[in-house]
């Protein structure tokens, strides 16, 4: 019998779907993702977990990087907010968040490409310390809120407001 895997079925996602990198305003690639700090694990699916991180980073990318400009995200490290516990006296694993250096961190390296020439790639780390202030609702109903709000919060900081002075923003 034959078994699909996970990369197998991605990849012929996107030949059906005709999506190339060419087509996209934002290449995400995980650099060895099973090196990663904290994906999840006990109390969630880490690929999981990687397919939304990969589709918010895709749709702000979509928000604001106009299209003749294409960002390239190379993600070196994942820890996702909070830890990973199972509580006393529990049938399931929790996703426990306390502010204690539990805060969300992102290791990236982005690589902006314009007019057919890329400019020197720029390696940050992306924390949040004050991860556990109140969401917006915009998170509420989100898978990983904490980490989609860092993310949101940085990918405004970096090239929302690039664009937007040059007047190429989208939406």
């Amino acid at each position: 019998m034959l078994r699909w895997r996970p990369p197998v079925v991605g990849i012929l996602c996107i030949m059906v779907l005709g999506v190339t990198p060419a087509d996209a305003r934002v290449i995400i690639a995980f650099v060895n993702p099973t090196s990663f700090t904290d994906l999840g694990g006990l109390e969630s699916d880490p690929s999981q977990n990687l397919s939304d991180i990969e589709a918010y980073l895709r749709s702000l990318g979509d928000r604001y990087v106009p299209p003749q400009v294409t960002l390239r995200i190379e993600v070196l490290d994942i820890s996702l907010a909070g830890r990973s516990r199972w509580p006393p006296r529990s049938g399931w694993a929790v996703r426990g968040m306390t502010g204690e250096a539990d805060w969300p961190r992102f290791e990236l390296r982005y690589t902006v490409e314009s007019d057919g020439k890329a400019a020197t790639p720029v390696e940050e780390t992306v924390v949040d310390r004050n991860y556990l202030r109140p969401l917006e609702w915009r998170y509420a109903s989100l898978t990983l809120p904490f980490d989609k709000r860092t993310l949101d919060e940085w990918f405004r900081a970096r090239f929302g407001q690039r664009w937007a002075r040059s007047g190429a923003a989208q939406g």
